[in-house]
Protein backbone atom coordinates (compact mmCIF):
# COMPACT_ATOMS: atom_id res chain seq x y z
CA UNK A 1 0.00 0.00 0.00
CA UNK A 2 3.13 2.30 0.67
CA UNK A 3 4.27 2.43 -2.50
CA UNK A 4 1.02 2.91 -4.27
CA UNK A 5 0.92 5.99 -2.08
CA UNK A 6 4.33 6.73 -3.40
CA UNK A 7 3.87 6.48 -6.58
CA UNK A 8 0.89 8.79 -6.84
CA UNK A 9 3.13 11.01 -5.28
CA UNK A 10 5.99 11.01 -7.56
CA UNK A 11 3.45 11.40 -10.86
CA UNK A 12 1.97 14.32 -8.78
CA UNK A 13 5.60 16.10 -8.89
CA UNK A 14 6.09 14.48 -12.43
CA UNK A 15 6.08 17.56 -15.37
CA UNK A 16 3.18 17.66 -17.41
CA UNK A 17 3.03 15.89 -21.24
CA UNK A 18 5.28 18.29 -22.68
CA UNK A 19 7.22 22.06 -22.79
CA UNK A 20 4.38 24.64 -22.48
CA UNK A 21 4.92 27.96 -23.76
CA UNK A 22 7.23 30.96 -22.60
CA UNK A 23 4.61 34.10 -21.62
CA UNK A 24 5.62 36.84 -23.35
CA UNK A 25 7.13 39.20 -21.51
CA UNK A 26 6.20 43.02 -22.93
CA UNK A 27 7.52 46.31 -21.96
CA UNK A 28 5.15 49.71 -22.21
CA UNK A 29 6.46 53.36 -21.96
CA UNK A 30 4.19 56.00 -20.55
CA UNK A 31 5.26 59.59 -19.97
CA UNK A 32 8.52 60.23 -18.55
CA UNK A 33 10.09 57.60 -16.17
CA UNK A 34 5.80 55.85 -16.57
CA UNK A 35 7.07 52.16 -17.06
CA UNK A 36 4.46 49.08 -17.49
CA UNK A 37 5.15 45.61 -18.24
CA UNK A 38 3.18 42.26 -18.57
CA UNK A 39 4.61 38.64 -18.42
CA UNK A 40 2.07 36.26 -19.17
CA UNK A 41 -0.63 36.43 -16.09
CA UNK A 42 1.46 39.16 -14.09
CA UNK A 43 1.99 42.86 -14.41
CA UNK A 44 2.88 45.89 -12.88
CA UNK A 45 3.68 49.82 -13.13
CA UNK A 46 5.03 52.60 -12.27
CA UNK A 47 3.52 56.03 -12.87
CA UNK A 48 5.80 59.09 -11.62
CA UNK A 49 4.17 62.67 -10.27
CA UNK A 50 6.61 65.60 -8.80
CA UNK A 51 10.37 64.62 -8.50
CA UNK A 52 10.35 60.77 -6.90
CA UNK A 53 6.61 60.81 -6.22
CA UNK A 54 4.73 57.62 -7.98
CA UNK A 55 2.72 54.96 -7.92
CA UNK A 56 3.65 51.49 -7.67
CA UNK A 57 1.79 48.27 -8.04
CA UNK A 58 2.60 45.08 -9.36
CA UNK A 59 -0.06 41.64 -9.41
CA UNK A 60 -1.90 39.71 -11.82
CA UNK A 61 -3.90 40.27 -14.71
CA UNK A 62 -7.37 39.35 -14.79
CA UNK A 63 -9.71 38.35 -17.72
CA UNK A 64 -13.26 38.26 -17.13
CA UNK A 65 -16.67 39.07 -19.61
CA UNK A 66 -14.67 41.32 -21.95
CA UNK A 67 -12.79 43.25 -19.30
CA UNK A 68 -9.00 43.25 -17.84
CA UNK A 69 -8.09 44.30 -14.88
CA UNK A 70 -4.68 44.45 -12.92
CA UNK A 71 -5.25 43.05 -8.97
CA UNK A 72 -2.43 44.06 -6.35
CA UNK A 73 -0.67 40.87 -4.82
CA UNK A 74 -2.67 40.28 -1.25
CA UNK A 75 -4.91 42.95 -2.11
CA UNK A 76 -8.61 41.53 -2.36
CA UNK A 77 -10.23 45.38 -2.62
CA UNK A 78 -8.24 47.33 -4.85
CA UNK A 79 -9.19 46.58 -8.83
CA UNK A 80 -7.24 48.80 -11.46
CA UNK A 81 -9.31 48.60 -15.22
CA UNK A 82 -6.84 47.72 -17.73
CA UNK A 83 -7.81 49.11 -21.37
CA UNK A 84 -6.27 47.47 -24.16
CA UNK A 85 -5.97 49.19 -27.69
CA UNK A 86 -3.79 47.91 -30.07
CA UNK A 87 -0.60 48.06 -29.20
CA UNK A 88 -1.48 50.51 -26.01
CA UNK A 89 -2.33 50.10 -22.77
CA UNK A 90 -4.67 52.69 -20.42
CA UNK A 91 -5.20 52.72 -16.73
CA UNK A 92 -8.56 53.57 -15.21
CA UNK A 93 -9.53 55.44 -12.43
CA UNK A 94 -8.25 55.00 -8.90
CA UNK A 95 -10.78 54.03 -6.57
CA UNK A 96 -9.86 54.72 -2.71
CA UNK A 97 -9.19 51.43 -1.99
CA UNK A 98 -5.83 51.72 -4.69
CA UNK A 99 -4.83 54.65 -2.80
CA UNK A 100 -2.24 53.10 -0.58
CA UNK A 101 -0.40 52.43 -4.28
CA UNK A 102 0.21 55.95 -5.05
CA UNK A 103 2.36 58.56 -2.81
CA UNK A 104 0.70 62.33 -1.91
CA UNK A 105 -0.25 64.39 -4.97
CA UNK A 106 0.17 61.22 -7.33
CA UNK A 107 -2.42 59.19 -9.68
CA UNK A 108 -2.94 56.99 -12.17
CA UNK A 109 -6.05 57.24 -13.28
CA UNK A 110 -5.82 57.46 -17.13
CA UNK A 111 -2.14 56.74 -17.72
CA UNK A 112 -1.39 55.50 -21.17
CA UNK A 113 1.58 53.53 -22.09
CA UNK A 114 2.70 51.86 -25.36
CA UNK A 115 4.39 48.92 -26.33
CA UNK A 116 8.24 49.35 -27.06
CA UNK A 117 11.08 47.14 -27.73
CA UNK A 118 13.00 46.37 -25.09
CA UNK A 119 13.69 43.79 -22.29
CA UNK A 120 10.48 43.96 -19.39
CA UNK A 121 13.05 43.10 -17.28
CA UNK A 122 14.08 46.94 -17.61
CA UNK A 123 10.36 48.38 -15.88
CA UNK A 124 12.09 48.71 -12.51
CA UNK A 125 9.96 50.63 -9.20
CA UNK A 126 11.90 53.70 -7.35
CA UNK A 127 14.06 50.96 -5.44
CA UNK A 128 15.10 49.63 -8.59
CA UNK A 129 13.06 46.39 -8.06
CA UNK A 130 11.83 44.50 -11.10
CA UNK A 131 7.87 45.18 -12.23
CA UNK A 132 7.60 41.42 -13.92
Amino acid sequence: MRWILFAMMLAGCSPGPGPQAQAERTLFAGEGRDRLCSDGDRAGFIAYGAGDANCSVRGRIERSEGRVALLPWGDRDCRIEVQLSGDSVRLGSRSEACAYYCGPGVDFTGRRFGKMNGNARDAKDLAGDPLC
